[in-house]
């Protein structure tokens, strides 16, 4: 499927003009501001034998990686963490990891974040569960592959108001993650409206289909349902793992 939907043939074009692009959102007093966003194709060269892990180190931010062929093994903190192709890692904020192993071949999509706010509660809610984990490795719903596949679309396209599209499919994919994480929390009243109220700004999101599923609206469907399924993973990684070799 990836290669279908990301070919391959302008990445490094399709990553500069997202690198160069401004893709702040402004939502009234809500800023989300988009450190990175990048898609991104590994392969180990026949000649390097061990995987060179990276040191541990943290960000000022909030990280998302979805793998989309291979995988890889990331600490954070003193847990591993396995991610598989059509799952998704998310690194909280000043959280220390490091890349430990990985696959031979690997193809990721990566988006970096933070939300600020004078005083909105919207805000508070949405902080409260983005820092509720260390880091979680999740299935992620295919209605976030196809809101990437979109934004690569719009950034190599170029037609008139792109950058809005492209925000518009990022503030989709943010509420989508807001959204599993306060699935792990325990709920109170004043919770359940976080990502609600972010997703009825004035943002261009998905229409639902005939069947009424997949849609943005007040109905239900991929933003305003329930939060996105998958099994969430939190255990330690207990298998040995070892470099490939050749």
């Amino acid at each position: 499927m990836y290669e279908r939907i990301f070919g391959r043939g302008n990445l490094a074009v399709l990553n500069r003009t997202l690198a160069n692009a401004q893709l702040d959102i402004q939502l009234d007093d809500i800023t989300i501001h988009i450190v990175w966003l990048s898609y991104s194709h590994y392969t180990r060269p026949p000649e390097k034998q061990e995987v060179t892990r990276s040191a541990p180190h943290r960000h000022s931010f909030f990280e998302m990686h979805l793998f989309l062929q291979g995988g890889s093994v990331y600490q954070a903190r003193e847990a591993e963490y396995a991610v598989q192709a059509g799952e998704l890692l998310f690194l909280g904020k000043e959280v220390p990891h490091q890349f430990l192993d990985g696959t031979p071949e690997w193809d990721k999509i990566s988006l970096a974040f933070n939300i600020t706010s004078r005083s909105s509660t919207t805000v508070a809610r949405a902080l409260k569960a983005l820092t509720f984990s260390d880091a979680l490795v999740t299935r992620y719903d295919p209605a976030i592959l196809i809101s990437f596949n979109d934004i690569l679309n719009e950034a190599d396209a170029q037609e008139p108001c792109y950058l809005e599209a492209i925000k518009a499919r990022l503030l989709t994919i943010i509420i989508a993650l807001v959204r599993m994480l306060s699935a792990r929390m325990p709920k109170t009243a004043a919770d359940k409206g976080c990502a609600r109220s972010l997703s009825h700004h004035d943002y261009p999101l998905h229409r639902p289909d005939a069947a009424g599923h997949g849609g943005c609206g007040p109905s239900g469907g991929f933003l305003c349902g329930p939060g996105l399924p998958g099994h969430i993973c939190r255990v330690p990684v207990q298998r040995d793992v070892r470099p490939e070799r050749g």
